[in-house]
């Protein structure tokens, strides 16, 4: 749809905030201004982060800002784009409406709890707490006739975990020493899982004899794989594992087992479980 646009020559020289390799700064028309605040030693911690896109509907209220597997959050950004920014490519870095309409432009947000105090958004949205002062939920209104666009990045200070009362390492170990308990799953008539079971050889005076650790899924804190040696670590609340094989093939082998075998635990999408010989999915062997 045609659109006529008055002559920008003609009007005053446009004003606006911009980012530089990591400084925000005001310009005057063609000319940087001189105020800046620069961002070079700027840093927030994070443990986990969730990235979103957002088409928030013309007329929306009470549109609750989902944080995806976050309860509450420590960092919060939304970048606003209006409906008018589509026509032309530049106008990302000045928009002529918010000239034109200052008292219109802005979307709303409030948080949860508190519906009668809103605040505005306009372009940027900046919010940051701390692990013993997480922000809490939001809810978004866009009271204007058009849609805008939300791009959303959350993240989260994770709970500290525990140091490990004590540590063990298990060396010499194959991708089949780590198999699980075979367990009927509720519901259903499938086999599936509910511990890792790590078995490994101890030397006596006739040889070796067996042995293994037991850990269910429910004590594990985290488990994960070295970058640089043919190791995983398991930590539990009061246990650390670290696991060695002897060679490549089975140290990947096996993280690719225990996390098919994990994931039905997080999410029960699924009855697994580990053999010796196989890994099986709702009954069935998955190569």
């Amino acid at each position: 749809m045609a659109r006529i646009v008055t002559n920008s020559l003609l009007n005053p020289t446009k004003r606006y905030i911009s980012n530089f390799k990591n400084t925000f700064m005001t310009s005057d028309g063609p000319n940087a201004t001189g105020m800046k605040i620069g961002l070079e030693d700027f840093g927030i911690p994070y443990d986990s982060h969730y990235l979103s896109r957002i088409i928030l509907p013309a007329d929306t209220q009470n549109y609750l800002l989902n944080y995806g597997e976050f309860e509450n959050v420590t960092f919060l950004l939304i970048k606003v784009t209006y409906n008018g920014n589509y026509d032309y490519g530049m106008e990302d870095d000045y928009d002529p409406y918010y000239y034109h309409e200052p008292n219109t432009y802005n979307i709303t947000y409030y948080y949860e709890g508190n519906s009668g105090v809103t605040y505005p958004i306009g372009r940027l949205l900046l919010l940051n707490g701390s692990f013993n002062n997480k922000l809490t939920k939001i809810f978004l209104n866009n009271p204007l006739d058009y849609d805008v666009v939300l791009e959303v990045l959350h993240a989260n200070i994770s709970e500290p975990i525990p140091p490990p009362s004590s540590a063990v390492t298990i060396s010499n170990l194959y991708y089949n020493d780590i198999i699980t308990d075979q367990v009927l799953c509720p519901g259903n008539t499938f086999t599936g899982s509910t511990s890792f079971i790590i078995n490994y050889l101890t030397p006596v005076n006739t040889g070796y004899t067996q042995s293994h650790y037991i850990i269910p899924y429910n004590n594990v804190l985290s488990f994960n794989e070295s970058l640089t040696t043919t190791e995983i670590y398991i930590s539990t609340s009061t246990m650390t594992y670290t696991l060695r094989f002897l060679t490549d093939v089975d140290w990947s082998q096996t993280y690719s087992r225990m996390l098919f075998v994990f994931e039905p635990f997080l999410y029960h999408n699924s009855c697994r479980y580990l053999t010796v010989n196989n890994a099986y999915n709702n009954n069935s062997i998955v190569n």
